[in-house]
């Protein structure tokens, strides 16, 4: 039985890692024209002194007609998607899973087991935001939901929030803030790996090793090299600046790094922007492939990792 729309407070709530915020945000904003939409950055003046967990529960339980799951591997085990996950399985034990459409946003997501054998995901890589916003409407309408006209007021708050942001990015670019923070992001990108690595050397034989330049830094395992380099030539302006992230068979070519036989050969490359989200986060946003997702430092350096890590496995295996 579908339940009348006063009954709601939204008519989707998405929910999501905070990697992922940029493209919730993007999903959301393209619904907000017709629907009521719960992105937590957009929605958050509202639970200001609130228990956020109780608010959370009560949202993705009971008072969103809708619940879209931005999914990659890691979902559910965060504070706060863990409370989101919980409202969600009560309430399709109670309710049944109709009210629910997870996107993979990963192609090597693995589905959770707790949802059915039957459950059809959407692939956000194979149809994008516009096919993923298409199919967020047919789940609203398909649940008793109706797209309603945006009026004159909501698009104008709507474009107002647009237009503030772009200048507050626009500033925070060309800025001397903008290039400090991206400078203590870098050495905060340097220790994180070098925490890790010590995590993963208990392991495996690899090493972290500091340039003498501060923004380059390189990781040494036994088949594979990883370096990172921070580019960025002008003192008050990040708009063109970027982290390069690449692999080499052998020791990268960082500065006072020594070659007594054959010098490295470069493998493959990826570059990152440093940016600053709509709920004024700092991330780094990769300038190839899936744009819209965003790495808070800390993430970055999982990420990075993983890739070399990957790769080393993938060469030794190659080489056995």
């Amino acid at each position: 039985m579908t339940e009348s729309s006063a009954q709601f407070e939204y008519d989707v709530a998405f929910s999501f890692l905070a990697d992922d915020q940029t493209s919730a945000l993007q999903l959301g904003d393209m619904l907000s024209d017709r629907y009521r939409t719960f992105v937590f950055p957009k929605e958050q003046e509202k639970l200001v002194a609130t228990d956020g967990q109780e608010s959370f529960t009560e949202i993705f339980g009971k008072t969103a007609r809708c619940v879209v799951v931005l999914y990659r591997n890691g979902w559910g085990t965060t504070p706060w998607t863990r409370t989101e996950q919980t409202a969600i399985q009560n309430r399709a034990l109670q309710d049944g899973w109709q009210f629910l459409l997870f996107i993979k946003l990963d192609p090597v997501a693995t589905m959770p087991r707790w949802l059915p054998h039957s459950y059809i995901w959407h692939d956000f890589e194979r149809c994008g935001p516009v096919g993923a916003a298409g199919a967020i409407s047919a789940l609203i309408q398909r649940e008793g939901g109706t797209a309603h006209a945006e009026t004159l007021a909501q698009k104008a708050a709507r474009t107002k929030r647009a237009m503030e942001y772009q200048d507050r990015r626009r500033q925070f670019m060309r800025s001397y803030e903008g290039v400090n923070a991206a400078k203590a992001n870098v050495g905060a990108l340097w220790s994180a790996i070098e925490d890790r690595v010590k995590v993963i050397g208990e392991t495996i034989s690899v090493t972290a090793k500091r340039s003498r330049m501060t923004h380059e830094f390189c990781v040494l395992g036994t088949h594979l090299g990883l370096m990172l380099c921070w580019h960025n030539h002008v003192a008050n302006d990040i708009s063109d600046g970027y982290l390069e992230v690449t692999h080499w068979s052998g020791h990268p070519p960082i500065a006072g790094a020594m070659y007594p036989f054959d010098r490295p050969t470069r493998l493959q490359a990826w570059r990152y922007e440093f940016d600053l989200t709509e709920a004024d986060a700092h991330v780094w946003r990769p300038t190839s492939g899936d744009k819209q997702r965003t790495f808070p430092t800390d993430s970055l350096a999982d990420e990075v990792l993983g890739v070399f890590l990957d790769e080393e496995r993938a060469r030794a295996t190659k080489q056995s």
